[in-house]
């Protein structure tokens, strides 16, 4: 992924997950991971 952002060819298929449906469906149902449920989507990505 970096490379690409770099401009580079990143020489196969770049994988970017969707973290954003993952943590809003866990959040909302109360089932986030212990230390990650106090956390914003933001902080959990830095």
């Amino acid at each position: 992924m970096l490379s690409v952002i770099r401009g580079e060819e990143p020489g196969g298929l770049v994988f970017v997950p969707r973290l954003d449906i993952w943590y809003n469906f866990n959040k909302a149902h109360n089932s986030l991971p212990e230390g990650f449920d106090n956390l914003s989507l933001r902080e959990l990505t830095e």
